[in-house]
């Protein structure tokens, strides 16, 4: 998972500071390739705000989904432990 330090590490999205207080989706790497356009949001915190506003955000799921075994990203940036029998499908 993305480190986070309240009042230190910025949103990915809009580049302001995180506080605890602010409401954060953070995943962990999952993107290796600097060329790909999402590898700067890879291993990454944001405000849900800016997350749920992004507009390719329901691209950005589609690919982390299908990078991830163990968890599954809902449309408002959750993550969600995989049901085992989701693990065959994916």
């Amino acid at each position: 998972m993305a480190v986070f330090i309240s009042g230190v590490s910025e949103c990915s999205i809009c580049h302001n500071i995180l506080c605890d207080k602010d409401d954060r989706v953070a995943m962990s790497m999952f993107i290796n390739d600097k060329s790909n356009k999402f590898w700067p949001y890879s291993d990454s915190n944001m405000h849900r705000k800016c997350f749920l506003e992004w507009e390719p955000r329901s691209e950005f799921i589609k690919i982390f989904n299908s990078s991830q075994t163990r968890y599954i990203m809902t449309e408002n940036g959750t993550l969600v432990k995989r049901k085992k029998w989701w693990n065959k499908i994916f």
